[in-house]
């Protein structure tokens, strides 16, 4: 386990996180807030968090049309 540091609305949280997870997770809090270093926004990550929700919204509809898709042409 590694920790991850962030600053909320001028407070510090830590994360723990699995080792090869943090990788992933440095890079999109980056991408999403540009740096880890500075202070985020509550507004800010709460978008950032709902955007990530939709996105994983959108991943699981298309996968639920794939199995269906695919278990309509396995049945015989």
């Amino acid at each position: 386990m590694q920790t991850l540091t962030l600053m909320v609305h001028s407070q510090n949280y830590d994360i723990k996180v699995e080792d090869d997870f943090i990788i992933w997770l440095s890079s999109t809090f980056q991408k999403d807030f540009k740096s880890l270093d500075t202070n985020i926004k509550r507004t800010d990550l709460l978008n950032a968090y709902i955007s990530k929700v939709y996105e994983l919204y959108k991943n699981d509809k298309e996968l639920n049309i794939l199995l269906e898709s695919m278990e309509s042409s396995t049945i015989y």
